[in-house]
């Protein structure tokens, strides 16, 4: 599923302010949101008519039939943030508000401009697989939403049903009952599960301030590259939580200005 950005009407700068954390990016193209998955073909994430989407069919690399399968009407998209970098002190408190061209507000209210998003998968005895992720999609107007994919695949020579995805999305959220709303949608399999998990977040140097260390990079291609250049990786769902839960004082104070660059 080849990713086709779409150029912005001007060179855009976003400035996000997660309590005493301040990125500044640039950004000239939207990109399509992928789940964050691993050995999966690419699955955008969406926010379905409805709230929900199903649909039965293999999730492999290089399977063009399945594309449009996987692929719904209300795909998603993001920035492709170039140049991110921590800011020292609290700059965007003395930007000036400004009018922009129409084009530009609608383009900036219409886009999420960042995100977090888990990942958890698990291998039954009979070498079933499944996979759980979700993602917190953030809007300058602090309402989010969280996607949540739900996918099984089981053995084909052993006469295993088609691999079966699931897809729903939560309605319009205050950013910080969406991020209690992640951390619950992460919880899916028993906490004793040998599950691995990883959080991933856009941009990543917001994920690299708050967490205290980088992430392990991303490969360029497919879903890896536009939006999460990073992950990080948690044996146990304990520890993901305690992740997350470091977000929670940046987002109840989360602040963000785009605007042309100048």
């Amino acid at each position: 599923m080849k990713q086709i950005p779409l150029r912005t009407p001007a060179r855009l700068v976003a400035r996000l302010v997660l309590d005493d954390v301040e990125v500044e990016a640039g950004f000239s193209e939207l990109v399509r949101c992928d789940f964050p998955l691993s050995g999966w073909g690419p699955i955008p994430v969406e926010i379905p008519q409805g709230g929900s989407r199903s649909w039965y069919g293999a999730c492999a690399r290089g399977e063009p039939q399945e594309d449009a399968r996987r692929s719904g009407p209300g795909a998603v998209h993001v920035p492709r943030y170039r140049d991110a970098r921590v800011l020292k002190g609290r700059r965007s408190l003395g930007i000036e508000r400004k009018a922009y061209p129409g084009e530009v507000e609608r383009l900036v209210a219409a886009t999420p401009i960042c995100a977090l998003a888990t990942r958890s998968h698990h291998i039954e005895a009979d070498h079933s697989r499944f996979v759980a992720a979700s993602v917190l999609l953030v809007w300058s107007s602090r309402i989010a939403v969280v996607v949540s994919l739900d996918g099984t695949e089981g053995v084909a020579s052993e006469g295993a049903p088609s691999p079966e995805w699931h897809v729903r999305a939560s309605q319009g959220l205050p950013i910080e009952r969406a991020l209690e709303e992640l951390a619950s949608r992460s919880q899916v399999f028993p906490l004793d599960a040998r599950t691995p998990h990883s959080l991933h977040v856009m941009p990543v140097e917001v994920g690299a301030a708050i967490l205290g260390r980088d992430g392990n990079p991303m490969g360029p291609s497919g879903v890896n590259g536009p939006a999460w250049g990073g992950e990080w990786r948690f044996d146990r769902f304990e520890d993901l939580n305690a992740a997350l839960k470091r977000f929670q004082p940046g987002l109840q104070d989360f602040a963000a200005h785009v605007m042309p660059s100048a």
